[in-house]
C-alpha cells in the first residue's frame, strides 16, 4: 500500500468495527449519527466514507455545518458544503455563529462549534462523529506538552469518548491528512481549503 493511497471502504469499515468492538459498544453500531462537517478534505472524506458504511448498516446520518463568520466567505462556503453533501446523499443543516469578540476568537468558535454538535447529538440520541486525523493528534499532543498537562494530556485525542452523555467517535485518527485528500480526489469529492490552517498565529 502506498503511504498516501486513498482509503477504501473495506479499510474504513474495519476501522469502525474495531472501534466499537474495542470499546464494548457493538450494540450502538445501528445508531443514528451526527457528522460534524467543516467542508474541508478531512470532514468531506469522512462524510463520503461514512455514507458508504452506513448504507450497509442502514444508519441515519445528519451532517451539521457551522457558518463560523470568521471569514467573509464563510456563508458561501457553508452553502457550498451543503450542496456537496447532498450530491453524495447526505442531508445537512447549517448553524450560524455570531462572533462578538476580538480576542480568542478561534478558540471561542471551536468551543461553540463543538457545543452545537453535542447539543444536536444529545437531542437526537445520536452518536457524534468527528473528523480529526493523525496530524491533529500529533498537533494536540505537542500543544498539551507545551502547556505541561502531564500524563493526562499526553493521552491525546480519544477515538471513543463520552461527553455530557454523548458518545463521540473519531475514526480517522490513524489516517494522515494526505490519505484523506487522496480519498477525496479519487472519488471526485470537492472540498474547501481553510487558509487559517496555515496561519501561525492560530494553534
Amino acid at each position: 500500500m502506498k503511504l498516501f493511497s486513498a482509503i477504501n471502504e473495506e479499510e474504513f469499515s474495519e476501522k469502525i468495527s474495531n472501534l466499537f468492538i474495542q470499546n464494548n459498544t457493538e450494540n450502538f453500531i445501528q445508531s443514528s449519527f451526527i457528522l460534524g462537517v467543516s467542508g474541508g478534505s478531512d470532514s468531506m472524506a469522512l462524510a463520503y466514507l461514512f455514507r458508504n458504511w452506513s448504507k450497509v448498516k442502514h444508519n441515519e446520518i445528519l451532517a451539521v455545518i457551522i457558518d463560523h463568520k470568521l471569514r467573509s466567505s464563510s456563508s458561501f462556503e457553508a452553502e457550498t458544503t451543503k450542496k456537496r453533501l447532498k450530491k453524495i446523499g447526505i442531508n445537512s443543516i447549517i448553524f450560524t455563529l455570531n462572533p462578538d469578540r476580538k480576542s480568542g476568537i478561534q478558540e471561542w468558535a471551536r468551543f461553540e462549534r463543538f457545543k452545537i454538535f453535542l447539543n444536536i447529538a444529545l437531542s437526537k440520541n445520536s452518536i457524534l462523529v468527528l473528523a480529526q486525523n493523525y496530524e491533529d493528534q500529533v498537533e494536540t499532543l505537542m500543544m498539551r506538552m507545551n502547556k505541561n498537562t502531564g500524563f493526562i494530556g499526553a493521552g491525546g485525542i480519544k477515538k471513543f469518548s463520552i461527553w455530557h452523555k454523548v458518545k463521540i467517535i473519531r475514526p480517522l485518527l490513524d489516517f494522515p491528512k494526505e490519505r484523506l485528500i487522496s480519498t477525496c480526489k479519487r472519488n471526485n469529492i470537492q472540498f474547501i481549503n481553510d487558509p487559517s490552517n496555515l496561519d501561525p498565529k492560530f494553534e
